[in-house]
């Protein structure tokens, strides 16, 4: 080979060697740069793994992390103490034998889940390592981790909670029940319209149910329009003094009907009524024609005693407590002049008296 083509060969070559250190300078650069990267993804990946467990240890709810298995991948510290578990006893527990109900509440809850497959607010009773059971309230997601579809869920121990709730639906089962049984009327008002009533208002009002007056004013209780008013301002001024009201009303039935009503009204705090009130309310026909009828009776007694031409007195213990005019004219007396006086003034002596 001839010089010019030794040299043309060395140039080459001294080429070949500067581009090979370029990409050698290049990828050691680029190496440096991907460790750099991963270092910081690391970092990044600690902090935020130290930020989820400290976020999950300090919560006030239970965490639990299962697979399509039923197996529990992960647990939290307040998982542990709720259930009363040892971090040794996970690996053998399945999501299921925390269920009271075993498989049937996990079929309850599947009928719960939303289109996502998430649970909100679901109460339902678990059971602990000691048998014991609680009620808890559970929200959970499904979470997809790679090619892994876990489920994470948060509980909550809310046994007080549940039982206070209860313990409420159950006072108002028996407070409708009541409702429902007395033998008076009751209906509730807010300014002026009906909210509710119970069955023995709804038929002595003349309604069809219980759900017919609601929404109506109270006016169409009355039978005459202009004692609306009156009543109203004699209601009012009894509740301004902190006291009960009483009183009676014609009042009318859905047909057009009338009776006598008697009413006890006392005013009660509703959020959204500026003047609530619950009425007790009694048909006092029956009662006011009696009390008519006794009256009218009273009244033709009384004319019989003042008009009869024989002397007539009601006596008691030797006390005369009434007598009629004619009695007082036999013994010369005004009127009333003998009433509260002894029985031993007719007499002439105590010898008469006595026998």
């Amino acid at each position: 080979m001839t010089a010019t083509g030794l040299g043309a060969l060395a140039l080459c070559l001294f080429c070949v060697a500067a581009a090979a250190l370029l990409r050698l300078r290049a990828t050691r650069r680029a190496l440096v740069r991907l460790q750099t990267e991963a270092q910081e993804r690391a970092s990044a990946l600690s902090e935020s793994e130290a930020f989820m467990r400290t976020l999950t240890e300090t919560g006030q709810a239970s965490l639990v992390v299962t697979d399509r298995t039923d197996r529990l991948r992960h647990i939290n510290s307040q998982w542990l103490a709720l259930f009363g578990y040892a971090q040794e006893d996970v690996p053998d527990l399945r999501a299921a034998t925390m269920h009271t109900d075993g498989e049937t509440a996990r079929r309850r809850l599947q009928t719960l889940m939303q289109p996502d497959g998430s649970l909100r607010h679901c109460a339902t009773r678990f059971r602990r390592k000691d048998g014991t059971e609680f009620w808890g309230l559970m929200n959970s997601s499904r979470v997809r981790i790679g090619d892994e579809l876990l489920r994470v869920t948060w509980i909550i121990d809310n046994t007080e909670e549940h039982v206070a709730a209860e313990r409420l639906r159950s006072l108002a089962a028996e407070q409708q029940m009541l409702l429902q049984n007395l033998q008076v009327g009751i209906v509730y008002t807010g300014d002026g319209m009906m909210l509710r009533a119970n069955a023995r208002f709804a038929v002595m009002f003349g309604f069809a149910d219980t759900d017919s007056p609601v929404g109506l004013g109270t006016g169409c209780l009355f039978h005459d329009q202009t004692e609306v008013p009156r009543f109203g301002a004699e209601v009012g001024k009894a509740f301004a003094a902190g006291a009960v009201f009483s009183g009676e009303w014609r009042a009318a039935r859905q047909d057009g009907s009338v009776f006598d009503a008697y009413a006890r009204a006392r005013s009660i705090a509703h959020p959204d009524y500026q003047q609530a009130t619950i009425w007790m309310i009694d048909d006092i026909t029956e009662r006011k024609r009696a009390e008519e009828a006794l009256r009218v009776a009273h009244a033709a007694q009384l004319a019989i005693f003042e008009t009869a031409s024989v002397g007539i007195a009601i006596l008691r213990e030797g006390t005369i407590l009434r007598c009629n005019r004619a009695l007082e004219e036999i013994f010369g007396y005004g009127p009333g002049q003998l009433e509260g006086q002894p029985t031993r003034i007719w007499y002439a002596s105590e010898g008469a008296y006595a026998a």
